[in-house]
């Protein structure tokens, strides 16, 4: 089977790979018993050789794979690149450059909302895939020949596809539509996980005091830096909504925790005092200390009808355009657009502006109405100039 596990093997295969003018790559990882996602398989595709590596064999030298990833002048192609990265971050500290992620094209070209791998292979290559293996754990050895195959036609296909929408992107004109996201994908802050930005992480709803704020900031920073030490889910430290009401109850003493129903004796004895100290820390910090560095956008509140239409709008000018809604607009853009006058969203700058972004305005000001003709909803100028 074509995985690479000696480090002589590893230099001589990738050592052609460095002269290609692009690679196909992806891997495979298991993230659900840990913090970082383990890294368990590399597959890597060139116009004359495919093959896996194997980052768990023992004494592998990874040093000539991460040299290709760090090339500039060697293309890595990706498709649903973010874990990836995620992963190859992790360990090189680094990101690779310059990469290609083609579910991101496939969206600016109009292959749907969710174009998945599978489905691109069988729309352009004509295959359908084996998924079984998908689910595996790709952490235990030896690893079968089914799953292996099943990893590397992750990136024999993937050269087929990049190549067909390299074409596609020149001929529409749309390559810094792709380039505007693969910036936005390879922003290295989104990748570092500090502790101090992990509240923003939180999914809460409810309205807390400044002080207690304070707390559950403090006290997701705590969780962060714990779940990182010991390389487990956050989750497995402690659940988001058990964090929520100890920054709430705001426990002063081990007696205020163990008095708290839904936190076990094992909680307490095992980071009892933990807890306490990081509340008491955060109750003496005052809330406004911490806004500089942890920004939350407000948006007043949008009138829900216009939210309405330019749901309308937003399907209807990214049909005719033929690119995926996902990528032009959310919901929360939307209500920003319809609320504020100066909305700071993607869809007001470069080329959604010009897709979607000058439409939504001109609907919003009344020179552009939604009409019904027939079954279809149409465009109206209500005056006599375009939108700008």
């Amino acid at each position: 089977m074509p995985v690479i596990t000696d480090s002589a093997e590893l230099k001589k295969r990738i050592t052609p790979l460095m002269k290609e003018t692009f690679v196909t790559v992806d891997t495979e990882f298991v993230r659900e018993k840990v913090y970082y996602p383990q890294l368990c398989l590399i597959q890597l595709g060139g116009s004359e050789d495919a093959f896996a590596v194997d980052p768990m064999a023992k004494g592998l030298d990874m040093e000539p794979l991460i040299k290709l990833l760090r090339n500039k002048k060697v293309l890595k192609v990706f498709h649903a690149a973010q874990q990836d990265l995620e992963v190859f971050f992790n360990l090189m500290g680094k990101l690779p450059t310059p990469i290609f992620d083609t579910q991101l094209a496939a969206l600016v070209l109009g292959h749907g909302e969710a174009p998945s791998y599978a489905k691109l292979v069988k729309e352009i290559c004509h295959k359908q895939l084996d998924k079984s293996s998908r689910f595996t754990d790709w952490s235990k050895r030896p690893l079968t020949e089914k799953q292996v195959e099943y990893a590397i036609s992750d990136v024999t296909y993937l050269r087929k596809i990049y190549e067909r929408f390299s074409k596609l992107l020149q001929d529409k004109n749309r390559e810094h539509w792709l380039i505007e996201e693969i910036e936005s994908m390879t922003d290295t802050k989104q990748y570092e996980l500090k502790a101090d930005d992990a509240w923003e992480r939180l999914k809460t709803k409810k309205h807390l005091t400044n002080e207690q704020q304070s707390c559950i900031r403090a006290l997701a920073a705590w969780r962060e830096t714990r779940a990182q030490k010991q390389n487990t889910p956050r989750s497995w430290v402690m659940k988001d909504d058990l964090l929520l009401e100890i920054a709430e109850t705001m426990p002063e003493t081990m007696a205020d925790l163990e008095h708290m129903r839904r936190l076990s004796s094992n909680m307490v004895k095992s980071f009892g005092e933990e807890i306490i100290a990081t509340v008491k820390k955060a109750r003496r910090r005052k809330l406004t200390d911490l806004l500089p560095s942890l920004p939350r956008r407000s948006t007043p509140k949008a009138n829900e009808s216009l939210v309405t239409l330019l749901k309308v709008l937003l399907k209807m000018r990214c049909e005719k355009e033929k690119v995926a809604q996902r990528v032009v607009a959310r919901t929360e853009d939307l209500e920003r657009i319809a609320a504020m006058n100066n909305p700071d969203v993607p869809a007001m700058k470069g080329w959604r502006y010009e897709v979607f972004g000058r439409y939504a305005l001109a609907l919003k000001n009344g020179t552009l109405a939604l009409a019904a003709d027939g079954n279809k909803i149409v465009l109206l100028q209500q005056h006599d100039e375009a939108p700008r």
